[in-house]
């Protein structure tokens, strides 16, 4: 392969866009917009964190259900039996 000056021909700077500046709804005096590029990529991160948060409390809850199954010992069925005169009730049709 060979570079050839013709294939990225220079871009003027004056025609490149800056970048979209966004600022807090309330700007404090010390704060400096920041490109919206740059605030995409933290709250993206932030976002990714908060799903982790989450997933790890999910699963500690899961966890500390699972534990409290475990923890119950299982009963033996109840069951009695006793003989008792049955009275088996038949309706006659005529």
């Amino acid at each position: 392969m060979k570079a050839e000056s013709g294939t990225f021909l220079p871009i003027p700077t004056g025609e490149i866009p800056p970048p979209v500046l966004d600022g807090s709804p309330e700007p404090a005096e010390s704060e400096t917009p920041m490109p919206r590029v740059l605030l995409q990529s933290v709250g993206s991160a932030r976002a990714a964190q908060r799903v982790v948060l989450q997933a790890a409390l999910f699963a500690a809850l899961a966890a500390l259900e699972l534990a409290l199954f475990l923890h119950i010992s299982p009963q033996e069925p109840l069951v009695v039996y006793q003989e008792l005169p049955r009275a088996v009730l038949v309706e006659v049709r005529q």
